[in-house]
């Protein structure tokens, strides 16, 4: 075991345990961090500090960079009874007790589907300031204001969320959870809640992003955008084309850009949509563009990227083609951005795209295991070609084998236990 740390409340532990062939060896690498509130309370934590750390089944990690100070992003997450943060599963939700500005005790009962119990959890928060960011831990409590109830079962729901400054504009934050919804919860149940629950960096990226002005986006905000907009999520069974307005609607950049130019919408739904149209060129210049051209223009995209490898290619294709667009992303360097996320995406989706390759392969491949065990079975009903049958196989099962097992260069797999919040009593 290694000890690194710079001192008796801040240590970097990290251990290498053998593991039996043919799986790769483990290294866990943690931070501990202690504290003691006004209370008297002493707090522990353990988060992992590597950027390649495997959670195993029961700890979940997600990280994100957020275009807001350190200080915006902790008074954000504080305000725990702000509208953003209630969800349609919330039954009750409440402060039971705020012990100063650092420190209080949450409570909140979910509801669940009908054939497992409701949940309820309550936990004390607190937050200390780490260099030029910040550290905030939930830890499980009992407390005699939110007794345990029949027909409800008490959760418990650890996590950390490390807020660090990256630059003047933007903030790193890592959220770590580590729940137990307590009794017995089916396991696509369990993962439904963890996965939205994770969606909480994504839910701040978004927030922060939709208050950023026009003047302020750069190409990580032009990013950001084409992934919103492709992927606007919402209303399930409506197409993302069809939700376009609406997240201009929320983002006020996109709005100030939507009063200069009328056709803006008309232009990202067809762009979005991606429908299948013979190629076309406008000519038309900027200020004089209508939205019939900028439908035009929008549609066109989609055979642009067709016609090239990659997206950046088939990008430039289009913007060399439609004058417009180059007066556009001289004006606007961002939007580029923009549209290349979103036409990376459309590359992935489109039935021509990589997501087509990947399941054409992986369908031949299978194909090609099917007839490789026929040809098996056919070499061991013979006599005469049964070595050849057995040969045939080891080579088969070799193969499968070396797959799963990985890459022999990767000798050593980074791995964390999971995050564990405590808060002991002195």
């Amino acid at each position: 075991m290694i000890q690194i740390g710079s001192g008796p409340h801040d240590q970097v532990l990290a251990t290498i345990k053998k593991m039996p062939f043919p799986l790769n060896n483990r290294e866990f690498v943690g931070r501990v961090l202690c504290a003691t509130d006004t209370n008297g309370d002493l707090l522990v934590t353990y988060v992992p500090v590597d950027d390649k750390i495997d959670y195993g089944m029961s700890a979940r990690s997600v990280r994100g960079v957020t275009r807001a100070r350190p200080e915006e992003m902790l008074a954000f997450l504080w305000d725990t009874m702000r509208r953003s943060a209630r969800r349609e599963d919330d039954m009750v939700k409440s402060v039971e007790e705020h012990a100063n500005g650092h420190n209080m005790l949450v409570y909140n009962k979910k509801r669940t589907p009908k054939i497992i119990a409701d949940r309820d959890f309550l936990g004390r928060v607190v937050w200390k300031k780490e260099g030029e960011g910040f550290l905030l831990v939930t830890s499980p409590e009992e407390s005699e204001t939110r007794p345990i109830k029949g027909g409800v079962v008490r959760g418990k729901y650890p996590s950390a969320i490390r807020i660090k400054r990256k630059n003047d504009e933007a903030t790193n934050i890592e959220y770590v959870i580590h729940p137990d919804y307590g009794g017995g919860v089916p396991s696509f149940s369990m993962n439904r809640y963890t996965g939205s629950n994770l969606r909480r960096v994504t839910e701040i990226q978004e927030y922060f992003l939709e208050l950023r002005k026009m003047e302020d986006y750069d190409a990580d905000d032009g990013k950001a955008l084409g992934v919103r907009l492709a992927h606007p999520g919402g209303e399930k069974g409506k197409k993302p084309w069809r939700k376009v307005r609406d997240v201009m609607g929320r983002h006020r950049g996109l709005t100030e850009l939507s009063v200069e130019f009328d056709w803006l919408a008309a232009f990202l739904k067809e762009v979005v949509r991606g429908k299948w149209v013979m190629s076309g060129s406008v000519s038309t210049k900027l200020e004089c563009l209508s939205k019939k051209e900028a439908r035009k223009i929008g549609r066109s995209l989609m055979p642009a990227l067709k016609q090239r490898k990659t997206a950046e290619a088939g990008l430039h294709q289009w913007k060399m083609q439609n004058q417009s667009m180059v007066e556009l992303f001289e004006r606007y360097d961002w939007v580029e951005s923009m549209l290349l996320e979103m036409a990376q995406e459309v590359m992935k989706s489109a039935p021509w795209g990589l997501m087509w390759r990947v399941c054409t392969g992986a369908f031949f491949s299978v194909l090609d295991i099917i007839t490789d065990v026929v040809v098996i079975v056919g070499y061991m009903g013979n006599e005469e070609t049964r070595g050849y049958g057995y040969s045939l196989l080891m080579m088969l099962v070799g193969s499968m084998v070396l797959q799963l097992v990985g890459a022999p260069s990767l000798p050593l797999r980074r791995v964390s236990s999971g995050p564990w919040t405590s808060l002991l009593r002195g």
